[in-house]
């Protein structure tokens, strides 16, 4: 199928918006159990629908997000690596759901669907599209890239629950042995297992295979802030932690909190006593960074390009363990700056933990051999990621290291018992 019905798929995510909050609303039950809608519209084109529920029974605050923009021209950042999507116009839509219960012991809900699809003015190519998140970039690079390497064609499927809990249950049950699969993670899995949102399992009971590239933390300021390096953000964190306000779109205990808990950290500053406040996406917590809400955001560098050439923002450290190549060449690191702080965004895969040593094998070479090509590099580039290319043992060291530090860091944190 080369034209999507775009029609089709914008009904279907407005219902999915309604019945998502239909089932909540039934949940909690009562006046306080109701959502309150704001209906938006974007200048450039499109709008959406927001919607808050705040007080619930059992949802503390949560918010059930559809939006529909489109352009006539997709702008300069969004095809700098894609430059044949130049000049097209576009449509991105999707729903974006985020849950805190009052439980502390409940974990945060959050959940996104999407789709995106380029056209060609010209209706002389057929336009370029796809659904899906973080975990479905990460399949489409192995299906591309992986393709020359394998006998079989690669094939997705999606296993919805708990943001990658109920696969990692399932390939530690009744699918530990399966050679044919290979199942996608990222840090924010290893941070789940950790915390126990997986279950009793841990990183030692699957085999890690191979990546598929990287995205890295970035520390992010307004443009006027008088923060003009680390050094001085990191002075005011380790004389008063609570006397800079640091805001991002995940809750406590989240992937960017987590940055800034290993900077309050090499400050010398309990992570707990971080001055944080939670957004319900990134562009909610840079929207608040440019009104002045907060100081500093906690993002991702790939996210970052848009806004740091309107000139809107500043980065004062990449949190990669090297510098980067443009367009953040100019940007220090993190531990350039003299600080040992690193956060690494990693994509990969992994099997179950009763597999052959065959069929392991085949994966892991299958890897190392897309790695080599200037493809896989392509295919990488293609869906915005950075090249952090490691396989079987490799990994499985670096698998392990990971997990351990962000075991003391949740430790240290109060988020686990000791």
């Amino acid at each position: 199928m080369t034209q999507p019905d775009v029609d089709a798929v914008l009904i279907f995510l407005r219902d999915l918006q309604d019945r998502v909050c239909a089932d909540i609303e039934t949940q909690e039950g009562g006046d306080h159990g109701s959502f309150r809608e704001d209906v938006w519209e974007r200048s450039g084109g499109g709008g959406g629908r927001s919607r808050v529920l705040e007080d619930g029974s059992v949802i503390e605050k949560g918010g059930v997000n559809f939006s529909h923009v489109l352009g006539d021209r997709l702008p300069p950042p969004a095809t700098a690596r894609r430059p044949e999507l130049e000049g097209r116009g576009f449509e991105a839509m999707g729903v974006s759901v985020i849950f805190h219960p009052h439980n502390p012991y409940a974990p945060t809900s959050h959940m996104n669907v999407r789709f995106f699809i380029a056209h060609d003015p010209a209706g002389e190519a057929p336009p370029v599209w796809w659904f899906g998140g973080g975990f479905d970039l990460t399949c489409r690079v192995a299906q591309t890239g992986l393709g020359p390497h394998i006998s079989e064609p690669v094939q997705v499927t999606f296993m919805p629950g708990g943001i990658g809990a109920v696969a990692y249950n399932m390939f530690n049950t009744t699918r530990t042995d399966d050679g044919s699969a290979i199942v996608a993670f990222s840090t924010g899995s290893l941070l789940n297992i950790v915390t126990g949102k997986y279950g009793d399992f841990t990183e030692k009971d699957v085999r890690w295979v191979g990546t598929a590239g990287a995205d890295f933390g970035a520390v992010v300021v307004r443009a006027d802030s008088p923060y003009q390096d680390l050094k001085g953000l990191m002075d005011d964190f380790s004389a008063d932690p609570a006397s800079v306000v640091v805001g991002a779109g995940g809750s406590v205990g989240s992937q960017d909190w987590m940055k800034g808990a290993l900077l309050l950290r090499e400050a010398g500053a309990k992570p707990m006593d971080m001055r944080y406040v939670a957004f319900d996406g990134g562009g909610d917590a840079i929207a608040a960074l440019l009104g002045g809400s907060i100081q500093v955001y906690m993002g991702d560098v790939g996210e970052m390009v848009p806004h740091v050439e309107s000139g809107q923002m500043r980065i004062l450290a990449v949190m990669s363990p090297e510098r980067l190549d443009a367009p953040f060449a100019e940007t220090p690191t993190a531990m350039e700056q003299g600080y040992d702080v690193e956060w690494t965004i990693l994509r990969g895969f992994y099997m179950g933990g009763e597999v052959s040593d065959a069929d392991y094998q085949k994966w892991v070479d299958a890897f190392r051999a897309a790695y080599a090509t200037e493809e896989f590099a392509a295919v990488q580039k293609e869906k915005g990621l950075l090249p952090l290319n490691m396989a079987g043992e490799e990994l499985q060291a670096s698998i392990e290291k990971r997990v351990e530090n962000l075991r003391q860091i949740a430790t240290e944190a109060g988020l686990l018992s000791n």
